[in-house]
């Protein structure tokens, strides 16, 4: 049991068993930092997190500067390139600026909006990178498959996160009656590769008109 009394402490502790695992090679110290004060960009997350190797680390998005405990796991693990999931409301400038002093490269992935924050951490998924210490041109993921689950409850997205990252199949999220505009506006510029749409936790997480939609956005 890895625990601690709030969700960035506990997030902290979780990077040291995490970085002795063999998902992360020794040249990639890179990790991902989102809001613990929000659940759905660390939720889009977990494929990459499971896949690449890359630990998740929370701070407090409300906070012009890191946890405590999210930049003593950065120093003490040496990671040298961190990931910013979601745009200045999310994890502020600040944050960004203090990574930087700290020597640390930064790669802020950000949307309009939660639903488009996935997309666009889809979107970098499948870039290709330009070596493996620079994570900035992609990770070269090739997949025909995303997985939708929903942005407002965190269940579905939580426990696929290691099934699409063992598959290489990115999440997106939409609102429970129909699908998210955004996601439906990536969806549909991305029919080719895209083949199928899996859906988590239908009914009451994701209706069916929202599943609907987003199989006839691939069509």
């Amino acid at each position: 049991m890895v625990g601690a009394g709030s969700a960035f402490n506990t997030g902290s502790m979780a990077l040291d068993p995490f970085l002795q695992t063999k998902w992360l090679q020794p040249a990639k110290k890179t990790a991902i930092l989102a809001t613990g004060t929000n659940f759905a960009d660390a939720l889009a997350a977990g494929p990459v997190t499971y896949r690449e190797g890359f630990p998740l680390v929370l701070t407090d998005g409300t906070a012009a500067s890191l946890t405590a405990s999210a930049k003593a796991a950065l120093v003490e693990n040496d990671i040298t390139q961190v990931l910013v999931l979601g745009g200045t409301a999310a994890i502020k400038a600040e944050v960004a600026t203090e990574l930087t002093g700290m020597g640390i490269q930064v790669l802020r992935i950000e949307g309009a909006d939660r639903y488009a924050t996935a997309t666009k951490l889809a979107d970098f998924a499948r870039l290709t990178s330009p070596s493996p210490l620079q994570v900035d041109g992609g990770l070269g993921w090739s997949y025909s498959t995303v997985l939708l689950a929903s942005g407002t409850t965190f269940a579905d997205a939580l426990a696929a996160g290691p099934w699409g990252g063992d598959r290489a199949w990115p999440i997106v999220l939409t609102t429970q009656a129909v699908l998210a505009g955004n996601t439906q506006t990536w969806l549909a510029a991305n029919r080719v590769p895209l083949t199928s749409v899996v859906t988590l936790g239908l009914g009451s997480a994701v209706s069916t008109a929202a599943m609907n939609a987003a199989n006839l956005a691939i069509v």
